[in-house]
């Protein structure tokens, strides 16, 4: 092996020669040189330059070899201690070569670590673990612990940032559309238009500084006066259940007005901050006007605005609103079917005229069709209330506000359901999961009061029963 070492020379010269002792004894020659000259390389000391080289040979004329004349040491040994001399040196010489061997192997094992030559035998697996785990070993464990990462980071954003907003009931709206010439399972209507309709807010900005004393639709009457008739019912029906932080829905919110003003009357009565609503609307429009609405300062201070989501209130809630959640759930109106029996007369007048005939059954054939249009408009509000129960926690407020009689009661309004019906559909057809006990109806006095019509429409308030211990 060719490796620096001060040996190098020598060892070539007494193996080409034969000259064993002779060169032992030319090595002893070599001038010594302090450490602070050497230079480490590979991990072997060499003299520096100005000494590394032996000194100038001659050979004498008896065929020894003198180092700088200096050869007193090689004529010295007499020729009957020659054999021991030679054995001695061998001696030696075989502990030289084994140092250079090792540091050869010190300096070999080194050059295989840097360069990645030196071999290492593989690990074994653990006892126990599969031997044909390579998809591992090619990256399949990595690319789990990033999804595994992933995943976490999303659940634990979405986490937070309710958390933030510190919302009491989680959900997302669903994404897809209403078709707003249909409702899902029910014939065909006529919408009857919104209190506050989306065509009343124009321009936002000139609305939530008016719409406290401004007109509203066709009914005529403004925010002001509309809370004014509402003010006694909802302190009384509203207040008392509320605490501060609870969540509160109201099925077809529409603009989200009334929910504005069951705030502040709640808020007034019994000092009850920190409300979270949600709602839903059937109207696309609405439920964006809503939202805006709410996002640029009509709730009152404090409030906060949980999810605004278009719906169906009847057919779609138990999609993605979750159930038990909410501490009261209303809804200020429930529009009625307005052709339960799908007459599609253009002529509204006409259409109630033929409603009016059925509700004076000459024959059985009326009887019939009497029969079948108020198991319409049963099902109809039984399908929406029911969605209400479901998401009311336990022992919560569920309330029903403006129910129009049945068109029979009163052919003057839009038709809807008579008294008699809740305590029929909680106990025997419907079986609701509210204590029937808790059934309260008192008459409407807002819209009726204040304008002489609609006079019938009366209010529900019912709580759903508390869960079994």
């Amino acid at each position: 092996q060719s490796i620096n070492n001060p040996y190098k020379g020598y060892l070539q010269k007494a193996t080409k020669q034969g000259k064993t002792n002779r060169a032992m004894a030319e090595y002893r020659q070599v001038p010594k040189v302090d450490d602070d000259d050497d230079e480490e390389q590979g991990g072997v000391t060499i003299p520096s330059s100005s000494s590394s080289q032996p000194q100038p040979q001659r050979r004498e004329p008896d065929g020894h070899y003198s180092s700088d004349g200096s050869d007193s040491e090689i004529d010295c040994l007499e020729d009957d201690d020659e054999a021991a001399g030679i054995e001695m040196h061998e001696r030696d010489l075989t502990h030289m070569m084994e140092t250079v061997q090792q540091h050869n192997n010190q300096k070999k094992q080194r050059w295989h670590s840097n360069d990645d030559e030196f071999y290492q035998p593989p690990k074994q697996p653990p006892t126990g673990s599969s031997s044909n785990g390579s998809w591992c070993a090619c990256g399949g464990c990595r690319i789990v612990a990033i999804l595994l990462t992933l995943t976490a980071l999303v659940a634990a954003g979405w986490f937070l940032y309710d958390s933030y907003f510190q919302l009491p009931v989680h959900y997302s709206c669903p994404k897809a559309g209403l078709e707003t010439d249909e409702l899902s399972g029910f014939p065909a209507q006529q919408q009857q238009p919104d209190y506050f309709a989306p065509s009343t807010v124009r321009n936002e900005t000139l609305f939530l500084q008016s719409y406290r004393n401004q007109g509203h639709d066709h009914w005529g009457i403004s925010y002001k006066d509309y809370k004014k008739s509402l003010y006694e019912w909802k302190a009384q029906k509203f207040a008392p259940y509320l605490h501060s932080g609870d969540a509160i829905y109201e099925s077809a919110s529409g603009l989200g007005l009334n929910l504005v003003l069951t705030l502040e009357v709640v808020q007034e009565v019994a000092n009850v901050t920190g409300l979270v609503v949600y709602g839903n609307d059937y109207e696309a429009d609405s439920v964006k006007t809503a939202n805006s609405l709410m996002d640029h300062g009509i709730l009152p201070a404090g409030a906060q605005k949980g999810r605004i989501c278009q719906a169906d209130s009847s057919t779609q809630l138990h999609d993605f609103v979750p159930a038990n959640a909410f501490d009261l759930v209303f809804t200020g109106y429930i529009p009625p079917l307005q052709d339960p029996l799908e007459f599609k007369l253009s002529n509204v007048d006409a259409l109630w005229r033929k409603y009016a005939q059925i509700c004076h059954p000459s024959n059985n054939r009326d009887q019939a069709r009497k029969d079948q249009l108020q198991r319409l408009q049963e099902d109809w509000y039984a399908a929406w209330v029911s969605e209400m129960i479901r998401i009311a926690k336990p022992g919560a407020p569920v309330i029903v506000e403006q129910v129009s009689p049945s068109v029979c009661t009163d052919n003057e309004d839009w038709g809807g359901v008579d008294r008699q019906f809740w305590r029929a559909a909680t106990v025997q057809k419907y079986r609701w999961d509210v204590d029937p006990k808790s059934i309260e109806i008192q008459e409407d006095l807002s819209l009726g009061s204040a304008k002489g019509e609609y006079e019938s429409r009366y209010h529900v308030f019912m709580k759903k029963n508390v869960a079994a211990e």
